[in-house]
């Protein structure tokens, strides 16, 4: 949020005197580098559930949308490391991951596609496959989905809409979703 935040404010770069603008650069660049470190210190430790991808997402866009700042390839390099160790241990190759909460795969899917699309329209590499897994992701939400197009219910999850999601996501790396319903082994 603050990455985003701060790219906005500074489409109107009137609205602050170049002073107060290096503090908010400061205060970016000093919460990144925390974050980059915990998101290293996470990564030695193993610890690659959804809130390191969460530290992986921010650090991928600090990367890829702020390329001035000094630290802007380590965020970024760091970010694609960090994101491609938890999509190695979390995400299956049918598109599901981990997580016993069926509305945490909208987060994570809408996490690793951010990140994607952050790279893709900022001219780096992104992860490789990354793309064709989006798709297996979302084709999951489509296919776990209630006939009405809303998450399922049970362990901690709570209502989202699937089918709004699945859409959405196919205007951005088209793809044609099946929403068939049907008694399936996954």
């Amino acid at each position: 949020t603050l990455i985003y935040s701060i790219y906005m404010l500074a489409t109107h770069q009137d609205v602050f005197n170049k002073e107060i603008w290096a503090e908010i650069y400061d205060f970016l660049e000093l919460n990144l580098t925390h974050l980059c470190q915990e998101a290293q210190s996470a990564l030695q430790k193993s610890i690659l559930g959804n809130h390191t991808l969460q530290m992986s997402t921010a650090l991928i866009s600090a990367g890829t949308i702020f390329a001035e700042l000094d630290n802007a390839q380590e965020y970024y390099q760091t970010g694609i490391t960090v994101m491609k160790a938890c999509y190695d241990a979390c995400v299956f190759a049918d598109g599901g991951t981990r997580e016993t909460g069926p509305s945490y795969n909208h987060f994570i899917a809408r996490l690793y596609l951010e990140a994607q699309k952050n790279c893709e329209l900022n001219g780096y590499e992104g992860i490789v496959g990354l793309h064709e897994s989006l798709i297996r992701q979302y084709q999951w939400l489509a296919t776990i989905a209630t006939k009405t197009g809303d998450s399922l219910l049970f362990s901690d999850a709570y209502r989202m809409d699937a089918h709004k999601d699945v859409q959405n996501m196919a205007k951005l790396i088209p793809f044609e979703p099946d929403f068939t319903k049907k008694s399936v082994l996954l």
